[in-house]
């Protein structure tokens, strides 16, 4: 007579058996099913996680990449942003992301051309992380489109032409839309990025193209101070002119000329902490010093009077001397500069490379 559990003898003996077998078979499967997944992720090597990393982006292998391209469809010829600069202007969207184990800065921003075009960068910076291993897959929507062929171009090349590497250094990817493709998003407008990640997608947001962020569409702008550094003359009567000095701590005018009684004059100007802005007026105190020998200099500053400096652009503009000779104007054009400085607003740069 059997002894025991009934239920127990039932399920080993009896018509349920082959159940209670099925039943035992899923445990041990499941059972070897996550110890597999746990060895798995105890041995996965760097390599093997780079191998999956870009298996899981095989698609990117079917796109297109192009390097210093002769034609950018819907870009003019004067904005090609080559090479692609690594520095930010304007408004910018920063994310800090993790793929698998690596770490990286993604800067989204803008490169303005005119005032109807932008290309879209992204800029990637490993911040000091041992060179993170990136792969670049986006989708694009806008309002209910959705694309994801575009076009990626990067610079310097990279051989194997893979979007898939190692960043040892920050570099940045300009993006744009095919001209022939089926379905065009503008990225000139507001629009959405998805940035695929291993387990999800960045969203990202980017904000709309407006000229007037980047001082186009209306008069230059000036994006480097000490650019204005220089010599200055009135060609109409060259027999005077000043010396514009800009240093960290502001701004200071000597002015060279004569007395209304035809003496030499020299005037220094009080220190300017403001910025100097095309087609804005700056009003300066105007001191001389009318004392003292060549053996025996004496620094007692006497109030002469102003001088306002309206700069039109980074080397033309109009000045007015106000003080104790009486009034007097010029209208100045530069003499002399700082080499390798470009002062105006980048627009302004192309448009010179262009030519």
């Amino acid at each position: 007579m059997a002894s025991g559990r009934p239920d127990l003898l039932l399920w080993k003996t009896g018509p349920n058996r082959g159940n209670g077998m099925k039943l035992l078979a899923i445990i041990i499967g499941c059972v070897l099913i996550f110890w597999s997944a746990s060895v798995h992720e105890q041995i996965q090597t760097p390599e093997l996680r780079k191998a999956e990393k870009r298996t899981s982006h095989s698609v990117l292998k079917q796109k297109v990449l192009y390097s210093r391209p002769e034609v950018l469809p819907e870009h003019p010829g004067n904005c090609d942003p080559f090479p692609i600069p690594t520095s930010s202007i304007g408004p910018t969207i920063v994310r800090d992301l993790v793929d698998f184990d690596d770490e990286y800065q993604l800067t989204v921003w803008r490169y303005p051309c005119d005032e109807e075009y932008s290309w879209v960068i992204f800029t990637v910076d490993p911040k000091g992380q041992s060179e993170p291993f990136v792969c670049i897959q986006i989708i694009l929507a806008q309002d209910a489109t959705i694309a994801d062929d575009y076009k990626l171009t990067q610079d310097p090349v990279v051989e194997d032409g893979s979007f898939c590497a190692d960043v040892t250094v920050k570099r940045s990817f300009a993006v744009s839309i095919w001209s022939f493709a089926e379905v065009f998003i503008d990225l000139q407008q507001e629009f959405q990025i998805a940035w695929d990640l291993f387990g999800g997608d960045e969203q990202i947001t980017m904000f709309a193209y407006a000229p007037e962020e980047y001082g186009i569409g209306g008069p230059p702008r000036l994006n480097n101070q000490v650019a204005v550094n220089g010599l200055f003359y009135d060609p109409s009567e060259s027999g005077h002119g000043f010396d514009l000095n800009v240093f960290s701590a502001g701004t200071v005018v000597y002015y060279y000329g004569h007395t209304s009684s035809g003496e030499r004059l020299w005037l220094i100007s009080d220190l300017y902490g403001g910025q100097i802005q095309f087609g804005e007026a700056v009003q300066l105190d105007m001191f001389e010093i009318i004392e003292g020998t060549f053996f025996d200099p004496i620094s007692d500053p006497s109030v002469w009077g102003s001088m306002t400096l309206t700069f039109e652009d980074c080397d033309n503009g109009t000045a007015e001397l106000n003080g104790a000779d009486g009034s007097n104007s010029m209208t100045f054009v530069r003499l002399a500069g700082l080499e390798g400085e470009d002062c105006q607003h980048l627009f302004t740069m192309n448009e010179s490379q262009a030519d």
